[in-house]
């Protein structure tokens, strides 16, 4: 579906659908964003109940988590919205 890492094919090899008509915007980025919310904090409040970490290296593990997450969640999270707007055929896909 992606010709490189965040943008779409303009069109299927297979079936000719054509993917550049989307409309995504930012929300897969609200969409990550609130994920690594949900996954982050309460993991940050286990390990530091759990675990005596210096303040040093927890900044330097937390942002390094968050920015691999983000990473690997992106791309599958705008593929999950182009996704739901074709489906539903919504913004181009009528």
């Amino acid at each position: 579906m992606f010709a490189r890492f965040l943008k779409p094919t303009t069109a299927c090899a297979h079936c000719g659908q054509r993917w550049d008509a989307h409309q995504a915007d930012d929300f897969p980025s609200y969409i990550v964003i609130l994920l690594l919310g949900h996954i982050l904090v309460p993991l940050m409040i286990e390990v530091n109940s759990a675990l005596d970490i210096p303040l040093g290296w927890q900044a330097a593990i937390w942002p390094s988590l968050a920015l691999l997450l983000a990473v690997a969640m992106i791309q599958p999270v705008k593929g999950a919205v182009i996704a739901f707007q074709w489906s539903r055929r919504m913004h181009g896909f009528g």
